[in-house]
């Protein structure tokens, strides 16, 4: 017998049309296309990859292309796109998807899945779907903008909320160095070499060599940042020697990598950099807020970041009777941030993690002009608190071998009462688990880890 669950609707006390229409912004011009971009491999045919706008991910877990597919055209999108509300939301579609030659019309296996997503939350707070094959398959009205992740080749014709030359430069490390913004102690080395000289080997292999000069004199512990890359991949914590090695031999090839990647087209935005940091011991706090169009800033939420052993994000956890502590130890930062970039022209949601040190000063170690990972558990404030669920956890991107509605069975009761909340979902493609990310909730700290061990014994190793 199969049970029909009827949980209650999902209510987000912000949306990104709540927030885009403050201070007299536009929430109806804003188009949003959250996919994330990719430049060495090509994850579907839909997106091609983008050569102007380079990325880097040496630290990613998996190069595997339906993997990578998965990941940033359909979780990451999913998630980031979960408070968009009644606002046009872009996603492009999934090579190898289930659909049929004679099926043309019907929902694929995907959009499906992300019509479920977004099926648990209010009606009146639900995005309005497009699924495109291409880019050249988005038409904006006349005031039309689109708000992305990232900026990539393929939507640079189209107008954008921020131009994506500004947005890469804001993105990229080096930027958050110069900004004048409460940072670590940091060294930027930028390249010195021009597109021409890349096909030089001896000009080469010298400016490898230039570059990584910090890399064997700067005294333990430090961190190396890879100028324009997502959730740690990109980032060397280096505590030991034996770490200083192991950062040698991706930092040599990595180098290499940006250096051939520079062209006329991109080397005013300097893609080929590495920033060298000191090491500041504590926690990482996410601080999720929002910027509006006159430059005010609107607190979201703050969380505390967690890693995967090797370093890598893998979501966050927020406790809300914690958050007006937190927003007033942080607001200093939060004006900060907000006439930064309110002087670059940019509006919109943006992410800040901040480590704070054994003397109580305050560091922006990161920021993600965008929405960043943990961004929707501040929305998700009142939906928890009014359940009695004070603590809860984003498990992101977790593989699983059962399907979604066996899944949903076993923790009926969780998700009847509105302590489990799937942010994404991908069905499993040929040959892969299922992927979803995950908001675990419960009244503290101690059931909630109950939970957490619970959900763990489904993942796949």
């Amino acid at each position: 017998m199969t049970i029909k669950l009827s949980p209650k609707p999902v209510l987000l006390d912000y949306t990104l049309r709540d927030l885009y229409s403050l201070d007299g912004g536009q929430h109806s011009d804003i188009i949003l296309a959250y996919a994330l971009p990719s430049s060495r491999i090509q994850v579907a045919s839909s997106l091609p990859l983008t050569g102007k706008y380079v990325y880097q991910n040496p630290m990613a877990q998996s190069t595997n292309k339906k993997s990578l597919a998965i990941r940033f055209l359909r979780s990451s999108p999913q998630r980031c796109g979960f408070i968009a509300g009644e606002m046009s939301l872009i996603f492009f579609e999934l090579d190898d998807d289930g659909e049929k030659p004679n099926q043309k019309g019907t929902p694929t296996i995907s959009q499906i899945d992300t019509m479920e997503i977004y099926g648990q939350l209010a009606p009146h707070q639900r995005p309005s779907l497009r699924f495109v094959r291409s880019p050249t398959d988005i038409y904006l009205h006349p005031n039309a903008k689109l708000s992305v992740l990232n900026p990539q080749d393929a939507l640079e014709h189209l107008p954008h909320t921020i131009h994506p030359d500004i947005h890469y430069r804001l993105l990229s490390k080096p930027a958050l160095a110069f900004s004048g913004l409460p940072t670590p102690k940091t060294i930027t080395i930028e390249t010195q070499i021009t597109p021409i000289q890349v096909h030089d080997p001896c000009a080469v292999d010298a400016e490898v060599r230039r570059m990584l000069l910090p890399l064997y004199e700067k005294g333990l512990p430090f961190v190396v940042k890879l100028p324009q890359a997502n959730s740690s991949e990109g980032t060397l914590v280096l505590k030991s020697e034996h770490d200083r090695q192991g950062a040698e031999e991706v930092l040599k090839d990595e180098v290499r990598r940006m250096i051939h990647e520079l062209q006329p087209i991109n080397y005013h935005l300097n893609p080929c950099s590495l920033v060298f940091q000191d090491f500041v011991e504590g926690d990482c706090i996410a601080m999720s807020l929002f910027i509006t169009q006159r430059g005010r800033w609107v607190f979201i939420g703050c969380c505390k970041q967690r890693f995967f052993n090797s370093g890598l994000w893998a979501g966050g956890c927020i406790s809300y009777l914690e958050q007006p502590q937190l927003k007033a130890k942080f607001t200093e930062i939060g004006n900060e941030v907000a006439e930064y970039l309110h002087d670059q022209e940019y509006f919109g949601p943006v992410g800040v993690d901040i480590i704070v040190d054994s003397n109580g000063n305050s560091f922006i170690i990161d920021m993600n002009i965008r929405v960043s990972g943990t961004y929707h558990l501040g929305c998700l404030r009142s939906h928890f608190v009014e359940r009695g669920l004070f603590e809860v956890l984003l498990v992101s991107s977790i593989d699983l071998e059962v399907g979604k509605h066996e899944f949903q069975q076993f923790f009926e009761n969780e998700v009847v009462e509105g302590s489990m909340l799937f942010t994404s979902w991908t069905t499993n493609m040929p040959e892969r688990p299922n992927n979803a990310a995950i908001c675990l909730a419960a009244a503290d700290k101690f059931e909630l880890e109950e939970l957490v061990t619970r959900v763990e014994i489904f993942r796949v190793n």
